[in-house]
């Protein structure tokens, strides 16, 4: 699927601001870097999608209170939401939820989400299958 240019110029905003996030976090996350990555974890391309994530992940790796905003923000749902797409690679994903559930306050809202049997499917199989509902 060809992209836009549009989705050119937002993918390419992602990767700066997944290096961005690499030197100063805290500036990315003021000037709404969560709030974005976040809402574009429910974008149409997937190409997009795995770059929100990896965005997000720059952002949250840095310090736990990247997590706690994200979460405000309604990641855990989504993020679950891709683990359950068989054509997102998952890895960004399981990496920002393995950082949520470091969160005793964001455990429960994992679980509702529906992460444990995914993360039992993953385990499962040491080629990590496909994650379809």
């Amino acid at each position: 699927v060809a992209r836009t240019g549009q989705q050119d110029c937002k993918y390419a905003a992602l990767s700066a601001l997944f290096w961005l996030a690499e030197v100063d976090p805290e500036r990315v996350q003021h000037a709404g870097g969560i709030l974005v990555t976040v809402d574009l974890l429910n974008h149409d391309s997937i190409e997009m999608k795995e770059a929100a994530v990896m965005a997000l992940w720059a952002i949250m790796k840095e310090e736990g209170i990247y997590v706690t905003q994200a979460a405000k923000h309604g990641c855990i749902p989504r993020l679950v939401s891709l683990l359950r797409n068989n054509k997102v690679d998952r890895q960004h994903p399981l990496f920002c939820l393995e950082m949520m559930t470091s969160f005793a306050s964001l455990r429960a809202e994992a679980l509702r989400a529906g992460i444990l049997p995914l993360l039992f499917v993953v385990l499962s199989d040491e080629t990590c299958p496909q994650l379809t509902d």
